[in-house]
């Protein structure tokens, strides 16, 4: 039972949790702000992304497999060397729920990034040394995942110290497989919203009324030295009191 417990989702689903819950406590205000949007569209597109970051992990570690999600990098005749612990595959009519979860996911999370207009610089960091994290690591984690299956016998027959050990090994060991598991999220969260942030900024180049904290929206109405001082000496000329053309003529 323990070796089950050990080897199955749910400690994968925990880190992950855990890390949303520490995120969620430092940015209150952002989470306020993505589910109070006066927009309808960005209010659904905020909710949404907050309640599957809560739903996704949960619907995986009860309905899917992380481990064979993770085995659609590997070709057909090895994918089966990502999960070595569960022989059964996980039902097409789930697994395509699962990916259509995914896919929500990364495309609202996507549309919240080009929205804000943090920069195609930032998203290609992300395509290269997410990319490259995930291919040299998951090797890394399926070599981890056999020395993790060698715990079998010791947690069918547990002392107190072997367990103890096993348990805290193990849950290091799945801090790293979500490390691999968000360096492949992150990997796809780029490659869509690039073209995405793309289409966005032509389509509002040359417009003010978007988004009030884009930092596209902040360079444009931000006036240069010059223009800025043409408005100050406006705004004083405006502010001056009319001028007594009898008390001039005297």
């Amino acid at each position: 039972m323990l070796y089950q417990f050990i080897s199955g989702d749910f400690p994968l689903t925990i880190v992950f949790l855990v890390v949303l819950a520490v995120w969620a406590t430092g940015h209150r205000s952002t989470i306020r702000e993505f589910w109070n949007e006066s927009s309808r569209f960005w209010r659904l597109i905020g909710r949404t992304t907050l309640v599957l970051s809560v739903i996704l992990p949960l619907w995986i570690a009860i309905f899917d497999n992380w481990r064979q999600l993770l085995g659609y990098s590997l070709s057909a005749s090895t994918r089966y060397k990502s999960d070595i612990f569960i022989t059964t595959l996980t039902p097409a009519p789930l697994r395509w729920i699962s990916l259509a979860l995914i896919a929500i996911s990364l495309i609202c999370l996507a549309l919240i990034y080009v929205r804000r207009q943090h920069g195609l610089g930032m998203l290609l960091l992300m395509i290269v040394f997410g990319g490259a994290y995930f291919y040299f690591f998951n090797s890394v984690r399926m070599r981890a995942d056999v020395f993790l299956a060698t715990t079998q016998n010791d947690l069918d027959h547990p002392t107190a110290a072997n367990v103890i050990f096993i348990v805290v090994w193990a849950f290091g060991m799945y801090a790293f497989i979500a490390s691999v598991i968000a360096a492949a999220y992150v990997w796809l969260f780029a490659i869509i919203a690039f073209p995405l942030h793309i289409i966005y900024g032509l389509a509002t180049r040359n417009r003010v009324a978007v988004d009030p904290d884009s930092l596209l929206v902040y360079r444009l109405l931000k006036p240069t030295a010059p223009e800025q001082s043409r408005v100050n000496h406006a705004n004083d000329r405006e502010d001056s009191p009319p001028i007594d053309s009898k008390r001039v003529a005297h």
